[in-house]
C-alpha cells in the first residue's frame, strides 16, 4: 500500500524501535510507497509515519528492506548532496 509521506519532525526525530514479526507488512509499504516516488532510491519507516527501524533501498534497480539493520563498518567518507522526501530542502551530508 502507498503510505502518505510524513513531515512532522516530532514524529521523524523520535528513536525508533528494533522491528518485530508484525512489523514485515511495513516492508511491502515501504516498497510500494519508494516505487510511487520516482527518483526516490530509499525510504525508512519513520518517512511513513512509523517508528521502526527498518528501511527499503533501491540496489542495482532492486528494492531491498533492511529489518533492524546494524551499521557495520565504516570507510572512506564522501560529502554529498541529498534531498529527502520528508524534508523541502537538500542537505549536504558525509556518507560513507
Amino acid at each position: 500500500m502507498i503510505r502518505p509521506i510524513c513531515k512532522d519532525r516530532e514524529i521523524l526525530q523520535s528513536p525508533s524501535r528494533k522491528a518485530v514479526k508484525k512489523d514485515l507488512r511495513l516492508a511491502r509499504d515501504l516498497k510500494d510507497t519508494l516505487a510511487a516516488h520516482s527518483g526516490c532510491v530509499g525510504l525508512a519507516a519513520d518517512m511513513i509515519g512509523e517508528n521502526v527501524q527498518m528501511l527499503v533501498a533501491e540496489m542495482m534497480g532492486v528494492p531491498v528492506a533492511m529489518v533492524s539493520p546494524v551499521i557495520l563498518m565504516k570507510k572512506d567518507p564522501y560529502v554529498t548532496e541529498e534531498g529527502c522526501l520528508s524534508h523541502d530542502h537538500t542537505s549536504t551530508v558525509t556518507r560513507y
